[in-house]
C-alpha cells in the first residue's frame, strides 16, 4: 500500500519539485554569469578589457542568458508539468484558470527557495556575489516600475497564449516566451533596471542581504500579470472561457415560417 496517492504526487508533487528545480538551474546559471564585483575573493586575476561595460557585455549578453534559460528549462520540463518558476506567471494562470488558486502560495514558496539555493551554490562556487538584480541608484523609480509592469504583463500574455489555448501548435512557443525576457531585459538597460522574476531576484537578494527597492519588483510584476491576465481572459481567451461570452449576442437560427 503506497503512502501517496498517485495522483496527488502528480498533480502536486512532481510540479511543486518542478518549480523548485527550475528556479536552481535559473538562478545558478544567471548568478554565475555575472560580472565580477568590485572586490571579489577568487583567486582568478582579471584583465583589465575583461571589466569592460560595453553594451555587449552589460546588456545584449545577460538578456540573452536569460531569454534562452527561459526557454530551455521550459522544454526541460515540457512533458512533465506547466512549469512556471516565476511568481507573476504562476498569478496570471491563477488569474486564467490554468492554476488553482491553492497552489499560488505552494508554487511561489517553492520558486523563491530555488531561487535561494541556485544563488547559495553560485556564491560559494564564485567566491563573489550572486548576481543580484537592483535598480540603479541614479535611476527613476517610477520608470523603472512601469516598465517592469509592461513587459512581465507581455511575458504573461504570451505565456498564458501558449498554455490557455488547447490547439496551440506553434513549435516555437517556448522560444517566444523566452525571448520577451530577451526585449524587457534590453529595454531595462537604458532606464536602470529590469527583473522579469522577483523568485530570480529573491534569493540573491536573501544571500547578500540587500533587499533596496525589492519592493519594486513584487509590485510591478504581480501588477502587470493582474491586468495582462484580465485583458486575455476578456479579450483573447477560448469561447468557453471568455469572461464577457454571457454579454454577447448569440446568433439566432433562422426558422421558416409556413402560410
Amino acid at each position: 500500500m503506497g503512502l501517496l496517492p498517485e495522483e496527488k504526487f502528480y498533480s502536486i508533487v512532481q510540479p511543486l519539485c518542478a518549480e523548485f528545480f527550475a528556479m536552481v538551474i535559473h538562478t545558478f546559471w544567471g548568478s554565475m554569469f555575472t560580472h565580477p564585483s568590485e572586490n571579489p575573493y577568487h583567486n582568478r586575476t582579471f584583465p583589465e578589457y575583461e571589466y569592460s561595460t560595453d553594451y555587449v557585455i552589460t546588456c545584449l549578453v545577460p538578456a540573452l542568458q536569460a531569454g534562452l534559460a527561459v526557454y530551455m528549462i521550459i522544454v526541460l520540463f515540457w512533458k512533465v508539468c506547466i512549469v512556471n518558476f516565476n511568481p507573476a506567471i504562476s498569478l496570471a494562470f491563477v488569474v486564467t484558470g490554468v492554476l488553482s488558486p491553492g497552489m499560488f502560495i505552494p508554487y511561489v514558496f517553492m520558486q523563491c527557495l530555488g531561487s535561494v539555493v541556485g544563488a547559495a551554490m553560485a556564491m560559494a562556487i564564485k567566491q563573489d556575489i550572486p548576481g543580484p538584480i537592483s535598480i540603479a541608484k541614479d535611476a527613476n523609480v517610477g520608470a523603472v516600475f512601469c516598465h517592469e509592469m509592461i513587459v512581465m504583463g507581455l511575458f504573461c500574455f504570451f505565456a498564458v497564449f501558449t498554455v490557455c489555448q488547447e490547439d496551440y501548435d506553434q513549435a516555437t512557443g517556448p522560444l517566444a516566451v523566452g525571448l520577451t525576457v530577451f526585449q524587457g531585459i534590453i529595454g531595462g538597460k537604458w532606464i536602470g533596471g529590469a527583473c522579469l522574476n522577483v523568485a530570480r531576484a529573491f534569493g540573491p537578494a536573501l544571500v547578500l542581504g540587500d533587499w533596496r527597492l525589492q519592493w519594486v519588483w513584487w509590485v510591478a510584476d504581480l501588477l502587470g500579470a493582474c491586468v495582462f491576465g484580465t485583458i486575455y481572459m476578456l479579450v483573447f481567451a477560448p469561447k468557453e472561457k471568455l469572461w464577457i461570452r454571457n454579454f454577447l449576442q448569440k446568433k439566432n437560427p433562422i426558422t421558416s415560417v409556413e402560410l
